[in-house]
């Protein structure tokens, strides 16, 4: 258990004017991986189609990616609390060389082959599912170390890359076709690992080893850690809600009377509600205790679906993507430091790889069960079953803390 208090260790004293830019360089590198991300998944269906999969071997191609990236993410972050230095990084660097090197096959011989299209974007979404709790860890690292990084402005930064690079994906494919958007991807890729350079120059002859404790498989860390056990049992339950408003905005709008501008309209209004609440992460942070952040935004998430079971104007479906701000935003934001609370330093790595992968296991639900439920129920009683299970989310966060809840100092 991380006994430094709500947020970590206190800034050392000439830390953060010395690391000034070390945010700026974390910020590059959340901008440069969401883009990459909008860029190729976002379009994956429309990719897989272009190489003759039909839409539900496509589904299974992007289904089979999540579940491999899940793995993937436990084996690395073993590897990772037992390595040196650094390891969260390195880790990301080999994922970001994974997927480019997928893409570069895919673009030089996977268009018309379906198997190795396939094959291309299985890794390919491995890469870009898997590589986030490792970049959260990096952060993390420095941030027990005492230097100056804003986690929260970082990935707001993230989220505005990804709402810019999906619009920007749309002009390229239509000018450049399938192969546009793979070179682009690679193109980015290549600049993440430029950015992982960089951030890790910039703190790494500051930063000490990590710090020493036994690292545990990742069923020793949840027997030994039943708060964290609860607190991924809620995250499954709200992603799997948010997953259940995210995937069938289409049927929402439409049962709304919206047209595909509106639609358009409101994924950028969610897109861009979740900006402030991350970038103002490390003040709210010094206001409210993390248990009162993330009861606040999960019951968040119960509200945006009760908003959209409602919804029966565009009014109620723009409240509720503004709602993106209180829920989803707040909820990412806050549970990576929740797990540099909650979580020993010797296994930092595979807390945040857990945590990163509950989110997973909740969207591939929340995207199965949306589905199967629309088939048989209306899009209203749809969405007032997510916001049940929000509410259930809700009520098992209470069971994740014990000890002191205050707010941070840092």
């Amino acid at each position: 258990m991380n006994t430094h208090g709500q947020g970590g260790v206190f800034p050392k004293r000439g830390h953060t004017e010395r690391n000034g830019s070390l945010t700026g360089r974390y910020m590059l590198l959340q901008g440069l991986n969401w883009s990459a991300f909008a860029v190729i998944w976002v379009y994956a269906v429309v990719l897989l189609r272009g190489s003759g999969l039909s839409y539900s071997q496509a589904g299974l191609v992007i289904s089979l990616a999540n579940i491999l990236a899940v793995f993937a993410q436990q084996g690395l972050s073993a590897w990772a609390d037992r390595a040196a230095v650094d390891s969260s990084a390195k880790a990301a660097a080999g994922l970001v060389s994974l997927g480019a090197t997928a893409a570069l096959l895919f673009l030089l011989a996977g268009f018309g082959d379906k198997a190795l299209a396939g094959v291309c974007f299985c890794l390919i979404g491995v890469a870009i599912i898997g590589v986030q709790p490792f970049l959260n860890a990096a952060a993390m690292e420095r941030v027990q170390q005492g230097l100056a990084l804003n986690y929260g402005l970082a990935r707001g930064i993230g989220s505005v890359s990804y709402a810019a690079f999906s619009a920007l994906a749309g002009v390229i494919l239509g000018r450049f076709g399938g192969s546009g958007l793979v070179a682009t991807y690679i193109f980015l890729s290549l600049a993440v690992l430029l950015a992982l350079a960089a951030f890790s120059a910039g703190a790494g002859r500051t930063v000490s080893a990590r710090q020493s404790g036994e690292t545990l498989s990742g069923a020793a860390l949840l027997r030994r850690n039943p708060q964290f056990c609860w607190f991924l049992v809620s995250s499954v339950l709200l992603y799997a809600a948010h997953m259940m408003a995210i995937t069938y905005m289409d049927a929402i709008v439409g049962r709304a009377g919206g047209t595909e501008a509106e639609l358009g309209l409101a994924v950028a209004v969610g897109a861009a509600a979740e900006f402030p609440a991350m970038a103002l992460l490390q003040r709210i942070r010094r206001r409210f205790s993390a248990k009162q952040i993330l009861l606040f935004s999960a019951v968040s998430f119960a509200v945006k679906l009760l908003c959209l079971a409602a919804a029966v104007s565009m009014t109620w479906v723009y409240l509720a993507s503004l709602l993106q701000l209180a829920a989803y935003s707040l909820f990412t934001g806050m549970s990576v430091y929740y797990v540099t609370d909650v979580v020993d330093p010797a296994n930092q790595a595979k807390g945040q790889a857990l945590c990163s992968g509950a989110s997973t296991v909740g969207a591939v639900l929340g995207n199965y069960a949306g589905g199967m439920l629309l088939e048989h129920l209306s899009v209203g009683k749809t969405m007032l079953f997510g916001a049940l299970l929000a509410g259930a989310g809700a009520v098992l966060l209470t069971r994740c803390f014990n000890g002191s809840t205050a707010p941070s100092k840092v």
